[in-house]
């Protein structure tokens, strides 16, 4: 048995020597979806038989800071004369007279001028230019629906009984719309699809991918439609593709229990998940944008920057209620625009997990062909070490 653990976009304006700081944070909820687990996959049956709509936006403003709005008078230079000086002739001189015991310069030749001071500037200074995305295809030897299959069917694809409600079809703007189990209702705005596993199953990494981002909105309940929730496990994790099958796709997981790479994924130290508590870091990526967190979000100490392999133990599966999961959404790069991007890069697109990718069972010596993902769980046999299923395991090195 397991042990039990207990867009608002940043901008910096100065005007002379102060600034305002503003940045906004656009929250989105996800919930749910059913199936029964495959036992050849060390997976449980859990049921749920509608899942919950998709929760309110909100807007989490960074209060501004109050600043003195007394502008800083410019410094002027007063230097004193010291001598007076006489012009300097253009005739035949006049011999000089004879000085009196009075102080009188003693030269007359015609001083250098000294140069007036000319104050700091204070004007706003030139910001750092953001990048502009770059359009990167899907590879083309990268089996996926818009490509081809492997060249080898064999292990592909064994195990769709662990399959959730998929992605919600009207945010899915490359491959296909509709993926496993298309009668199940989904809730508007759904970026992925449950895996169906137990609470705190081990999560693996599908492919080589390093943390960009976290988001913790874990909860000890949620009140949603006068139906209490407890818990509402929702840790989320933000990946990016270190592999060149993929370049540059976004992995997003989240309901998840814990993860070896936040050291401050707690899910019980807000109470509520409707609370104005934000506890993020990195880069967080929504249905129509993404945001790099405001500077006002609490830390959660993860190991951003860190690179996984495949197969690497990555999280553990949470619960919303009695209904546990590890849900994976997929953002995948490609030459067209996406049409419903607001704030970001417009060349990312949402996909429909179970019919745009081919999976496959992992295990350190099986071979995947280019562009297969690897299940996200253990199954076909394969383990990880003993100390790798306890919820409260930290990786030790953030690189």
């Amino acid at each position: 048995m397991i042990p039990q653990k207990k867009e608002p976009e940043e901008k910096k304006e100065f005007s002379r020597r102060e600034f305002l700081k503003d940045a906004a944070l656009l929250v989105c909820g996800a919930t749910l979806g059913t199936l029964t687990l495959a036992s050849s996959c060390n997976i449980s049956s859990t049921t749920s038989t509608t899942p919950a709509p998709a929760p309110s936006s909100s807007l989490f403003p960074i209060p501004e800071p109050t600043l003195s709005s007394a502008p800083t008078p410019a410094p002027t230079s007063t230097l004193p004369s010291t001598s007076t000086f006489m012009p300097t002739p253009t005739s035949s001189p006049t011999p000089s007279p004879t000085p009196s015991s009075s102080s009188i310069p003693t030269s007359t030749s015609t001083p250098t001028p000294t140069p007036s001071f000319t104050p700091t500037s204070t004007s706003k200074p030139t910001p750092t230019p953001t990048p502009s995305p770059v359009p990167i295809p899907v590879p083309a030897t990268s089996a996926c629906a818009i490509t081809s299959p492997p060249p080898n069917m064999e292990g592909i694809n064994t195990h769709p009984e662990v399959y959730g409600t998929g992605a919600d079809p009207k945010i899915i703007t490359l491959g296909p719309k509709v993926g496993a189990n298309p009668g199940w209702p989904v809730y508007p705005d759904k970026l992925g699809m449950e895996f169906e596993l137990e609470n705190w199953t081990p999560v693996l990494a599908p492919l080589d991918m390093v943390l960009i981002g976290v988001n913790n909105r874990g909860a000890v309940y949620r009140i949603q439609n006068g139906v209490k929730q407890s818990p509402f496990n929702d840790l989320g994790l933000f990946f990016e593709s270190n592999s060149p099958d993929w370049p540059k796709m976004i992995v997003f997981i989240y309901h998840l229990f814990s993860s070896p790479l936040v050291l401050k994924d707690s899910q019980t130290e807000v109470e509520d998940w409707d609370s104005k508590v934000l506890r993020a870091q990195g880069h967080l990526f929504y249905p129509r944008s993404d945001y790099m967190a405001p500077e006002g979000a609490i830390s959660c100490d993860a190991m951003i920057g860190r690179s996984v392999k495949r197969g690497e133990l990555i999280a553990f599966a949470g619960s919303v209620g009695t209904h546990s999961m590890a849900p994976f959404c997929f953002k995948v790069s490609d030459t067209s625009v996406n049409p419903t991007v607001q704030k970001g890069n417009p060349y990312l697109h949402w996909v429909q997990p179970s019919a745009f990718f081919y999976w496959k069972s992992y295990r350190p010596d099986a071979v995947f062909p280019s562009g297969v993902l690897a299940y996200p769980f253990e199954c076909d046999g394969y383990q990880l070490p003993a100390e790798l299923h306890d919820v409260n395991f930290k990786y030790t090195s953030k690189t």
